[in-house]
């Protein structure tokens, strides 16, 4: 791996705050479905089914961030996005077992996904921006790579937290094994999320720029309601002027082989029609086609 990659201020970020997204991101999604099963005492199809809103929004979130975000500032949306995802797990940190799902649970899911849309695809678009066509691949893959290592060791942090605050949030003082009452621990972890998302908060605003993504060259722009005879007159005036620069090629030469026959004292054999060609000699002469030579 050639270290000078890591000299990008823009890559070097970019993989930091990749590493901190993808734990906040697999930490709410791990401690949801907790909640779900363990404080609400949901079946898995019914937590399934409450995480519906949550899959069918990114669809449609990512979709329209995928064509929009050309036309947008990168930080803003960063920014934004962490906002927005510390907010929806610190909403869902004061979940308990009588709190309705529409009130609380379900906004939540829908405010993640914008933070996920908002944070993950504008990082992606950074950290590969300024990279060397020759390190494209490479750039990509130690990217991906943060995400990876983010995933796992955000998840083992942030179970250090749930289970050290469980171990001793029973009644007499034992720890919690199952029930709402794990809600206690899921709290802290969930607050854990959020202490995530001020690193990759803070990084985004100190480390990242202002401007705006590359746009794409634009290709030569044609409109359907062209005519299409003008298609038809421009190639044939292409053909007109191939034929006759080839044309002057030929004569080009045809006017050299004559002036070297000249000079060499040899009639030249041309293979062409009885017009005379003229050549510029040391003396006005002509020689036809035929190989004569007539002084004038």
């Amino acid at each position: 791996m050639p270290f000078r990659i890591w000299k990008s201020r823009l890559f070097t970020s970019s993989v930091i705050i990749a590493f901190f997204s993808m734990g906040m991101m697999q930490g709410v999604i791990f401690y949801v479905n907790m909640i779900f099963q363990e404080v609400y005492g949901w079946s898995a199809i019914k937590t399934a089914l409450g995480f519906l809103v949550h899959a069918l929004l990114a669809i449609v979130v990512f979709s329209i961030l995928g064509r929009t975000l050309p036309m947008m500032r990168l930080k803003p949306l960063i920014l934004t996005g962490f906002v927005l995802r510390c907010g929806a797990a610190l909403m869902f940190a004061f979940v308990n077992e009588d709190t309705n799902y529409w009130h609380l649970p379900f906004p939540a899911l829908i405010v993640h996904v914008f933070g996920i849309g908002f944070s993950f695809l504008p990082v992606q678009i950074t950290a590969i921006r300024d990279a060397e066509n020759k390190d494209q691949g490479l750039v990509g893959a130690i990217y991906n790579t943060g995400l990876q290592l983010g995933g796992p060791f955000g998840i083992a942090i942030l179970n250090a937290i749930s289970i050290s605050t469980n171990e001793v949030s029973g009644h007499d003082g034992s720890s919690v094994r199952g029930g709402p009452q794990l809600m206690k621990g899921y709290k802290n972890a969930l607050f854990g999320i959020v202490a995530f998302g001020v690193i990759a908060f803070t990084v985004t605003a100190i480390m990242l720029p202002w401007d705006k993504p590359v746009r794409p060259a634009k290709k030569a722009s044609t409109s359907e309601n062209e005519d299409p005879e003008n298609h038809v007159i421009e190639g044939k005036v292409e053909v007109v002027e191939r034929e006759k620069l080839e044309r002057e090629i030929v004569l080009g030469k045809v006017e050299s082989l004559a002036l070297d026959a000249d000079l060499a004292g040899i009639p030249p054999v041309l293979q062409k029609d009885e017009n005379q060609i003229e050549v510029e000699g040391g003396d006005d002469s002509t020689i036809d086609s035929r190989g004569e030579e007539s002084t004038q």
